[in-house]
């Protein structure tokens, strides 16, 4: 089923032959095929559905991983802190700045209109990977019977005020949207966060060898 959603997705978001196009060194066929497939009514509110399906189908798959629901603690940490530094000095940022049609193909675009004399901050786009972690928290949730129903209005909630960060940090080339979906599923199964006294040390031990390469991570892309 992923691979179908794949292929439907890549005839939905035609722009995905172009880069193909282009990274397989013949541009031209790839903007032929994008061009031709580009036709089909309703293309942007048809390729947002599709991608958020495919993104559901690749996080049930990846959540199969994880053996136990209290594991949810420390993938969501450690997938949060990557989203952080990818958005902002990693590959998104890099995306975002050298190819910006590349990361909308990969995104879920709302058409959105602000008013030019009000200053609110509006979610323009949700990136494929904020979609898949969304579904791995609910198959987790549902598969060891946690809360998924409270996950899925928390993980919700926390989308929508997502937004609110921009005010911290207007001028960021985008915000990384998995801190705040996995601090609500987080929030809605935190009974089930029971640890051994073994595990609290590895889960310590993880944190200070993830802290310690983030912040090498920083120091690089800074000097």
């Amino acid at each position: 089923m992923v691979l179908a959603m794949l292929a439907l997705f890549c005839l939905v978001r035609p722009q995905v032959f172009a880069f193909l196009g282009r990274w397989l060194g013949n541009p031209a066929a790839g903007k032929q095929i994008a061009d031709a497939l580009s036709v089909v009514p309703g293309q942007l509110l048809l390729g947002n559905t599709v991608l958020i399906v495919w993104a559901g189908f690749l996080g049930r798959l990846v959540s199969r991983v994880i053996r136990e629901g209290k594991l949810l603690l420390p993938v969501a940490i450690v997938a949060s802190l990557a989203d952080v530094i990818t958005v902002f000095w990693g590959v998104v940022a890099h995306i975002t700045e050298t190819a910006p049609e590349v990361a909308e193909t990969f995104s879920a675009a709302a058409p959105v209109v602000a008013p030019p004399e009000v200053a609110v901050p509006i979610l323009s786009a949700v990136g494929i990977g904020d979609f898949l972690f969304l579904a791995l928290f609910l198959a987790v949730a549902l598969r060891y019977s946690m809360r998924p129903a409270r996950t899925m209005w928390a993980t919700f909630a926390a989308m929508l005020v997502a937004p609110v960060a921009f005010y911290v940090m207007p001028n960021a080339p985008g915000m990384p949207g998995l801190p705040f979906i996995s601090a609500a599923a987080l929030w809605a199964n935190w009974s089930y966060m029971k640890f051994t006294q073994e595990e609290k040390r590895a889960l310590v031990f993880s944190a200070a060898l993830v802290a310690a390469v983030a912040a090498g991570l920083w120091i690089a892309f800074h000097r």
